[in-house]
């Protein structure tokens, strides 16, 4: 297969559909964002240069759920009719999928990957 770069949207379209743009992490390649509805959080840590995406979604100190993957190709990011979403291909050798978030107005997660 051939190497395919991490494609993620410029700073400008994170805040004009999430009302958020994904910071540094400190000592790492890595960005992160972190959002909140009710008592709900959701944090989307991506790596482009590792074409990496993880996403904990928890209430308080409880994890709901948590998913990694790697072989991430495309990030996108939408608003469209009061929802705001998050889709990330990824692309290995042997799989593909789509990790896909609604973020607003409340937060739904949705993961498919497909053997080649």
């Amino acid at each position: 297969m051939v190497y395919r770069l991490f494609e993620v949207p410029e700073c400008r379209e994170f805040i004009d559909s999430l009302g958020v743009a994904p910071e540094l992490i400190e000592g790492e390649e890595a960005q992160r964002l972190i959002l909140e509805s009710h008592d709900e959080r959701m944090t989307i840590t991506f790596d482009v240069t590792g074409r990496s995406i993880h996403c904990l979604w928890s209430v308080g100190s409880r994890v709901l759920v948590e998913v990694f993957h790697e072989g991430a190709v495309k990030l996108r990011v939408g608003k469209s009719r009061g929802t705001a979403t998050i889709d990330v291909d990824i692309e290995t050798d042997s799989a593909a999928g789509r990790l896909s978030l609604t973020v607003d107005p409340e937060f739904r997660l949705h993961d498919q990957t497909l053997l080649r």
